[in-house]
C-alpha cells in the first residue's frame, strides 16, 4: 500500500511516492486528507521494499491539522517564526536555509539542504472547515487541492525541473507514440480540447505534463474532468467533485509511456472557431507570460527564494498552432478535423 505508522504519533499516516527518480514521504495526521493523496498519486505510490533507504529522501512533508486559534497551532507558529526571524515580505519570513510563507489557513516551512527538501506544514481548521468535514461535504477537497498543490506539487516541480525535466501546464492527447498538447489559460478549454478527441486517442494529462527534451508524458495524478464532459469521458471510478470537476481514473490508467510531441495548441476562447498556425517563438513567449500570470507552477512561488538553480525550460520542437474556441460542438468538430489532419487520422 506504501503506507506505514509513524510509531511516535499513531494517528500519523506516512504515504511513500516516487516520481522520475524523485522519492518522497509524505505525512499527515489527518486520515482523509491522506486517502486523498494516496488517491491522487496512486501511480506513484510505493511500499517501503520500493522506495529503499527511507533516511535518503528527496522530499520530506509533514502536515499538521490543527484547530484555528489552538494551543497546537499557536505553539506550531510560534516556533515556525523563530526559525524563521527575518521578515522579507507581506506573507514570507526567511531563515538559514528556510523560507516561512503563510497564507491562512495555510502556513509553510521549506527548507533546503544538499539537493533535498523538506516541507512542514500547518493547515488551521476553522470551524466552518470542521464543519464540512463532519458533514462530509465536498467543500474540503478544495482546501485539500490546494495544500497538495503548495506543500506537494510545487516540491516535486522543483525537484523535477533540477534533475531536467520541463513542466509544461497542458493537458495532452495521445495515439501511439505520438501527442498533442493544448496549452492556456485556465478554464481556455486546454481539458475540453483533449475530450474531444475520445475515443480515438487517450488524454494523459489534463493540467501537467512533464517533457525530458524529447518525449511528453503526464505527471501522475488523477485527471479533474469538467462536469458537463465526465459522462462523455470514456473514465472509470468517478470521484470527489473538486472546484466543480470530477475526479477520475481514465481507462487506460497512467502507465510509463513517453509519446513524441507532434503539436502544441494554444487554446483560447473567442466568438468564431479557428485554427491557425503561429511561429514557435511567439508562442513561447505567450505560454510563459500565462505562467507568470497564473503562478500555476513552483516557478513563482515561495519555493523561489531557496531553490537552486534549474536548466531553462524546453518546449517540444513541434509545430504550434492557436485555436479559438466559442460553441462547444462547433469547436469539437474543429479539433478533430484539424488534429486528425495532423496525425493522419480520420475521426
Amino acid at each position: 500500500m506504501g503506507k506505514t505508522i509513524n510509531p511516535m504519533h499513531l494517528l500519523t499516516i506516512v504515504l511513500l511516492t516516487e516520481i522520475e527518480g524523485v522519492r518522497a514521504r509524505l505525512e499527515a495526521n489527518d486520515a482523509s486528507y491522506e486517502k486523498y493523496l494516496e488517491d491522487n498519486y496512486g501511480p506513484a505510490v510505493r511500499s517501503a521494499e520500493e522506495i529503499g533507504n527511507l533516511a535518503n529522501l528527496d522530499l520530506t512533508v509533514d502536515v499538521h491539522f490543527e484547530k484555528a486559534n489552538s494551543a497546537a497551532s499557536q505553539k506550531w507558529f510560534d516556533s515556525a517564526v523563530e526559525s524563521n526571524p527575518t521578515i522579507i515580505g507581506s506573507y514570507l519570513r526567511e531563515g538559514s536555509h528556510s523560507i516561512f510563507y503563510r497564507y491562512a489557513p495555510f502556513s509553510i516551512i521549506a527548507r533546503s539542504s544538499e539537493g533535498r527538501l523538506r516541507v512542514d506544514a500547518l493547515f488551521e481548521m476553522t470551524r466552518r472547515f470542521r464543519a464540512f468535514k463532519i458533514l462530509g461535504r465536498d467543500e474540503i477537497f478544495a482546501f485539500y487541492q490546494v495544500l497538495m498543490r503548495r506543500t506537494v506539487h510545487f516540491p516535486y516541480f522543483l525537484l523535477l525541473g533540477q534533475k531536467g525535466f520541463s513542466l509544461l501546464h497542458a493537458s495532452m492527447s495521445c495515439r501511439g507514440e505520438d501527442a498533442v498538447l493544448f496549452m492556456g489559460l485556465n478554464g481556455a478549454g486546454k481539458t475540453t480540447a483533449a475530450l474531444s478527441l475520445l475515443p480515438e486517442m487517450s488524454i494523459m494529462a489534463d493540467n501537467f505534463a512533464l517533457f525530458d527534451g524529447n518525449r511528453a508524458f503526464g505527471f501522475p495524478e488523477m485527471l479533474r474532468i469538467p462536469a458537463n464532459a465526465v459522462l462523455d469521458a470514456g473514465t472509470k471510478d468517478g470521484g470527489r467533485i473538486v472546484d466543480g470537476k470530477t475526479q477520475v481514473k481514465m481507462a487506460g490508467g497512467s502507465g510509463n509511456a513517453r509519446f513524441r510531441p507532434r503539436a502544441c495548441v494554444i487554446i483560447k476562447r473567442g466568438r468564431i472557431n479557428s485554427w491557425e498556425e503561429t511561429p514557435r517563438d511567439g508562442a513561447i513567449e505567450y505560454l510563459e507570460a500565462i505562467d507568470r500570470f497564473q503562478h500555476e507552477t513552483d516557478d513563482f512561488s515561495y519555493l523561489t527564494f531557496i531553490r537552486d538553480r534549474s536548466p531553462p525550460k524546453v518546449y517540444p520542437k513541434c509545430e504550434y498552432y492557436v485555436a479559438t474556441v466559442s460553441d462547444r460542438e462547433g469547436s469539437r468538430a474543429m479539433i478533430r478535423d484539424k488534429v486528425g489532419g495532423l496525425l493522419g487520422l480520420r475521426f
